[in-house]
């Protein structure tokens, strides 16, 4: 997803109000389609529960009023992107740090060598190219792997003193 550009924001661990959207939704997904009086899991095959479903998907997205919508259905709200997504070879461009940055490409494991010693970064980056420049922290690094600033490593501790991914530039969390 990084490659594509697209910022992940994970919730907090332990925390699942911070995906109360999606519980909600799970909830009256639930209670739409499976806590029917005449609804068994036990009774129903495949065929039966997609069709609940996605009768329950078309309601929801076309035709049921939403409060935080004004009361308009998704539907009146959706614009198809203008890029074209292909499943099978999505389009990942080319990426260039910039000048006074250093690249290596991340090793098997999710390591990349750095003055002769090992760091591991991630191994959802192996085989790409990460950057690295000297922090404003002295004896520290900060990783970038394309707009996403991935956090700032300390050489002498050999530990991590933030690990908070970000974009460089506009990450939405600053806003808020």
């Amino acid at each position: 997803m990084r490659e594509l550009g697209v910022l992940v924001v994970h919730g907090r661990v332990h925390h699942p109000q911070t995906q109360g959207k999606m519980e909600r939704f799970n909830r009256t997904e639930t209670e739409e389609c499976f806590a029917l009086p005449h609804y068994n899991f036990r009774n129903y095959g495949f065929e039966e529960t997609k069709y609940a479903i996605d009768t329950f998907l078309a309601f929801y997205n076309y035709d049921r009023p939403h409060e935080s919508l004004a009361m308009d259905a998704p539907r009146d709200h959706y614009h198809p992107s203008p890029r074209k997504y292909d499943r099978f070879r999505p389009f990942v461009p080319g990426w260039d740090y910039p000048a006074g940055y250093s690249t290596r490409t991340v090793k098997h494991k999710g390591f990349f060598l750095y003055r002769g010693r090992e760091i591991f970064v991630s191994e959802a980056l192996d085989g790409k190219r990460i950057a690295f420049r000297e922090s404003h922290k002295p004896g520290c690094i900060t990783l970038f792997f394309r707009e996403f600033r991935l956090g700032r490593y300390n050489l002498t501790d050999r530990r991590y003193e933030s690990r908070s991914i970000r974009l460089v530039k506009g990450d939405p969390r600053d806003e808020a």
